[in-house]
């Protein structure tokens, strides 16, 4: 089989598999504010509760078939559940053109689908899941053993990252005149950067 027919079947199976685990991430976003996990229950419709079909499954086509709607009670589907196998596709095309089928694919990949499950938490409930930011860690902690053979490295980018992120949050309280105690989410999210990036890249991201 020649380089090119390769990377067509590669392309073909990302295509099918990114918007299915994208269809599995909305899952993850819609359950978890409620305290349940997508093995607990078959999907259903959030208004009517009705159990769906499998033609109510397919990726992104469901979603416009049905304009979308569901199928059985007209109740909106948020356009943000398509967005997320969207985006989820067009990140495992670009890891496989990028990495092809390797470990790195695998544990970028998985890290990708978790921010964006992060990320779509976040803009529904306005806040991050500590179970989610707890996997994204994990993968990371993976990942830069990987390349660097030690977990030193992956603690410290974090931590000066997470450093940097207090400092500007409290210069804010200072410049505004305000005392919060909470400290705000960029902090979180200061610390899962620092935890991914090599520190050859953390002046970067702090800069």
């Amino acid at each position: 089989m020649e380089a090119w027919q390769e990377i067509a079947i590669g392309l073909v199976m990302m295509v099918v598999l990114g918007p299915a685990v994208g269809n599995y991430a909305t899952s993850v976003v819609f359950r978890l504010p409620f305290g349940q996990t997508p093995f607990e229950k078959k999907p259903y419709c959030g208004h009517c509760n009705t159990m769906l079909a499998p033609k109510d499954l397919f990726p992104i086509l469901s979603y416009l078939s049905t304009r979308g709607k569901c199928r059985y009670c007209s109740g909106k589907i948020r356009s943000s559940y398509t967005w997320i196998e969207v985006v989820c596709g067009v990140l495992f095309i670009v890891d496989f053109l990028v990495f092809g089928i390797s470990e790195d694919f695998i544990l970028i990949t998985s890290i990708g689908v978790f921010w964006v499950i992060l990320a779509a938490l976040e803009y529904h409930e306005h806040k991050l899941f500590t179970l989610i930011m707890t996997y994204i860690a994990g993968l990371a902690a993976l990942m830069r053993v990987l390349h660097e053979h030690t977990l030193y490295d992956f603690f410290f980018s974090g931590f000066i990252m997470m450093f940097a992120a207090l400092v500007i949050w409290k210069l804010s309280d200072v410049l505004a005149k305000r005392k919060t105690t909470i400290p705000p989410n960029y902090v979180w999210l200061a610390l899962l950067t620092g935890l991914l990036l090599p520190l050859a890249y953390v002046p970067l991201a702090v800069g």
